[in-house]
């Protein structure tokens, strides 16, 4: 059996993917799953009226369809079937999880039902596998017999709810509303909606991965013992979202962050490839996470994701100073790495010429090489310039107008960063001094 995953676009998403449906395959009957060539993980729910489908040549072949982020499934709730009974709230958005829980244990199992032969001689496939109501009937009386008994599982969409979550879904619609509250409001209101979103549901994903982002946002203006605990924090908050909702583009990308940030590299990896298999990241995304790779040491992956938003946006002076500065940091100290950093400057200014950030930067680098004084204070003086408020600029300004040192033959040192790399044969790290 074979697993084809299309990546969604930014509107929709996919609540489950390949591992969720392996677990629930190895809880059935072989006999019942032998017919599965492929499960298809499709974007043509066409908003929210198709969850599943089978393909009707030969009966090989499952679809399991992508979804709008805020959804509501109960009006495909019938028969002895309840809202409640998945972790929802009829009359409500539903939680990731109960979405989850009606994918994997309705939609799945009904679909997987339709493979199912009824008459064996039967000439055409309407007529041999199972229609409907016996598709129905199998859905329900699997997931009645899968969850009649305790599964050892961490994720919990593969058990019914628990009694704390059902005694916390009176607080669910409320808890929604609050976390809806938080978009597009300053980060300290949207903070304050999402404890509160958190307090009443304390299993919002949605509500935890914001929280996480406010709460790192907050700290950069303080030290690095200030910041490595917002991370700390902000990954232990990660974690309880991605518990009820894995498949969260979001949540993942900003933990694969995180877990850099605080020396987990190996996790970093784990997470933003995870983010990277349901969801593309924009431009800005891209910018992000080549930062983050520079932040951590790591030139190579740092230059694959800027030159993918090269490719993208190839007269972006943001992604051109930050590509710069990467290679600037990281990159050899030969002539020729020198001349592509300052190249990519260059670049960077000829795409946007108040681009302050580029002139600030470009101006430190001129300022840690012989003979480029001129046009370092040119450029600092430019950059504060374009924001007079700038204490950066202003002290580099300061700075290069003094004079030299004895022994000096720079205004700057290029600073010494340990460089580090992925060994793709070994999986480990190597530290470069």
């Amino acid at each position: 059996m074979k697993f084809h995953f299309r990546i969604t676009g930014s509107d929709r998403r996919h609540y489950v993917d390949e591992a969720d449906v392996e677990v629930v395959l190895s809880r059935l009957p072989a006999e019942l799953t032998q017919r599965i060539h492929g499960i298809y993980f499709t974007d043509d729910s066409m908003g929210n009226r198709r969850l599943g489908y089978t393909t009707t040549a030969g009966r090989r072949n499952i679809a399991l369809c992508a979804l709008p982020h805020n959804v509501s499934l109960n009006g495909y709730i019938r028969g002895p079937q309840t809202a409640q009974m998945f972790g929802a709230v009829k009359g409500t958005q539903w939680p990731a999880l109960a979405v989850r829980r009606y994918m994997l244990y309705n939609t799945l199992l009904h679909e997987i039902g339709h493979l199912q032969v009824v008459h064996e001689r039967a000439r055409t496939p309407r007529r041999k596998f199972a229609d409907e109501p016996v598709a129905e009937d199998f859905a329900n009386q699997w997931r009645e017999d899968l969850w009649s008994k305790p599964f050892a599982h961490p994720d919990p969409v593969h058990n019914p709810p628990s009694a704390d979550e059902i005694r916390a879904l009176a607080c669910w619609a409320e808890a929604h509303t609050e976390y809806r509250r938080s978009i597009g409001v300053k980060e300290q209101v949207a903070r304050k909606h999402c404890e509160r979103a958190v307090e009443l549901f304390p299993d919002h994903p949605r509500a935890l991965t914001l929280m996480a982002h406010c709460l790192v946002n907050d700290a950069m203006d303080g030290d690095a013992g200030a910041q490595h605990e917002a991370r700390t924090q902000a990954i232990g908050l990660l974690e309880r979202a991605l518990r009820t909702d894995p498949t969260s583009y979001g949540a993942n990308l900003r933990m694969g962050r995180n877990c850099g940030h605080v020396g987990r590299y190996d996790d970093a990896r784990h997470y933003i490839d995870r983010a990277f298999h349901h969801g593309r990241p924009t431009t800005e995304g891209l910018v992000l996470l080549g930062r983050a790779h520079a932040d951590w040491g790591f030139l190579a992956e740092a230059e694959r994701f800027f030159q993918k938003a090269i490719a993208r946006e190839p007269a972006s002076s943001k992604v051109l100073r930050n590509y710069a500065r990467a290679v600037w940091d990281l990159g050899a100290r030969t002539p020729e790495e020198t001349a592509r950093a300052l190249g990519l400057f260059e670049r960077a200014l000829a795409a946007r010429p108040n681009d302050r950030y580029a002139q600030l930067y470009f101006a430190r680098a001129l300022a840690a090489l012989p003979g480029e004084l001129p046009r370092a204070i040119h450029h600092a003086e430019r950059a504060l310039e374009l924001c007079p408020s700038d204490t950066a600029a202003s002290a580099l300004v300061a700075r290069l107008r003094e004079p030299l040192g004895p022994g000096e033959a720079t205004h700057l040192k290029r600073e010494v960063r340990t460089t580090r790399t992925f060994d793709r044969r070994t999986g480990s790290i190597v530290e470069h001094a």
